[in-house]
């Protein structure tokens, strides 16, 4: 199916509308994701004897309930509300888990270095525990065309072009070309918060 004919904000008014057919297709479509977040998760803590199943039920119910608070009016792109939605809850559920293990509730500093977007497998979960981090990068998300803002974020939480391309129906090549300055501009900006943090 190619989701990309299909509007997200109409379908977010049909679900509230109870058309349970936009609910599913909305499911659908962001089903990939809900899965490599939940797998994210999971890798990192199934020491702790839960299975996958169990971190993506979790992923499942964050979905439906941002589906429901999302809250256009904010100014903030449905897919960047669902993924940090989704992420908190995988957060909240590894701490319940671990019997509050101290692993989650500490931030580790984080620099340039350790922040490529340009590699198709970076793992950014620990950028999103940074309030102002994600608020410059929700701002900058806000700037951009909504294609770039769905290719920039979609490659910002580990999807590979190819992935990319699968999901949104669109050539690779174009995909990069449309990224390109996307990775150009976010990348400035950290740099700069970074610079004015040790600076300081």
């Amino acid at each position: 199916m190619k989701y990309n004919n299909y509007n997200d904000y109409e379908l977010i008014y049909m679900v509230r509308e109870n058309d349970d057919n936009s609910r599913d297709i909305l499911y659908q479509k962001y089903y990939p994701i809900i899965c490599h977040i939940a797998n994210d998760y999971y890798q990192k803590n199934k020491y702790y004897g839960f299975e996958f199943e169990d971190f993506l039920q979790e992923a499942t119910l964050a979905f439906f309930r941002a589906l429901i608070n999302y809250n256009e009016k904010e100014n903030t792109l449905f897919y960047t509300f669902i993924t940090i939605c989704i992420r908190r809850k995988m957060m909240s559920f590894c701490q319940r888990i671990s019997n509050k293990n101290n692993n989650f509730s500490s931030l580790d500093c984080i620099s340039l270095d350790d922040i490529d977007i340009e590699d198709s497998r970076s793992n950014f979960n620990h950028v999103f525990l940074d309030k102002e981090i994600e608020n410059i990068i929700r701002d900058y998300l806000y700037s951009l065309s909504f294609e770039k803002a769905c290719i920039f974020e979609l490659k910002f939480n580990g999807f590979t072009y190819s992935e990319i391309s699968k999901l949104l129906d669109m050539p690779i090549s174009s995909l990069e070309f449309k990224n390109r300055s996307s990775v150009k501009g976010i990348k400035a900006l950290l740099s700069d918060y970074y610079h004015k943090l040790y600076t300081s």
